[in-house]
């Protein structure tokens, strides 16, 4: 391939829209998102979406150690992990949700 080549096909990579797939949860949750992770992981082009989980429940858990287990159901994805634990409503949850989702 050459360079110019190269050139438009990083260039047509990066005007590419990456998709979003934001999940509001609770821990009870927890088998759904696993078989929700495993059904994104399956898909062919990972590289076009990422998961923007946001965990609406009060925790001691550590964020980081609910990150790894998310990881953990399906290594492959790129998933980002938000803790909403200080006001959990539905309301708060959502709009935690459209305060981190990436727009192109």
């Amino acid at each position: 391939m050459s360079a110019r080549d190269q050139s438009i096909e990083r260039q047509s990579a990066y005007r590419t829209p990456k998709w979003t797939f934001s999940i509001l949860t609770i821990p009870s949750r927890v088998d759904y998102i696993d078989k929700l992770l495993k059904s994104l992981e399956s898909l062919p082009d990972k590289q076009r979406f990422e998961v923007v989980v946001v965990y609406n429940a009060p925790t001691d858990e550590e964020p980081m150690t609910i990150e790894a287990r998310l990881h953990r159901m399906a290594p492959s994805l790129s998933i980002r992990l938000y803790v909403n634990s200080s006001e959990p409503t539905i309301g708060s949850g959502r709009r935690m949700q459209l305060s981190v989702c990436r727009t192109p």
